[in-house]
């Protein structure tokens, strides 16, 4: 059945909406890199943004959560939290900078994951990778402590 954006828009709510989501609890899980078959990887970069530190790139890496409880716990099929990796990017052309000191957090995932001395590494070879345990924390929002963010803060290699 084709989507009816007329008959979505005019169909009429009758109850309130909920306004609070039910996010993963704090803990360590086994977890897989999401795959990016509908978003593209692309979508995971975002562009640089202009701060008080100069330009920044942010690899946004999406962890699918493999724990049943937490997906009861969620209420969906499947949970989903985000890990923000700061780039470090040469301005100029664009490419990841090198070296000691450089890009340490990809550098981590990377060895997290079994690819950090992989040669020709890609950031495609990202998707499905894993899997993974993931450190989940929770971010409190800057205008409403109330309202908090999952997000993962550590992946550490099984096995």
């Amino acid at each position: 059945m084709a989507f009816n954006m007329d008959a979505f828009l005019n169909t009429p709510v009758d109850e309130p909406t909920s306004t609070r989501i039910t996010i993963c609890p704090e803990g360590e899980y086994r977890a897989i890199i999401d795959d990016v078959s509908e978003s593209g990887i692309n979508s995971w970069v975002r562009p640089p943004i202009d701060t008080k530190r100069g330009p920044m790139t942010i690899l946004q890496v999406p962890w699918v959560i493999l724990d049943e409880d937490v997906k009861k716990t969620v209420g969906r099929d499947k949970v989903v939290v985000n890990m923000d990796i700061i780039l470090d990017v040469d301005t100029i052309t664009g490419q990841l900078i090198k070296g000691d000191g450089k890009n340490v957090s990809l550098g981590r995932l990377r060895s997290a994951l079994g690819q950090n001395d992989a040669p020709g590494w890609t950031f495609t070879k990202l998707p499905g990778a894993g899997p993974a345990l993931v450190k989940v924390t929770h971010r409190p929002d800057r205008n409403d402590p109330e309202i908090k963010y999952p997000e993962i803060r550590r992946v550490t290699r099984i096995g």
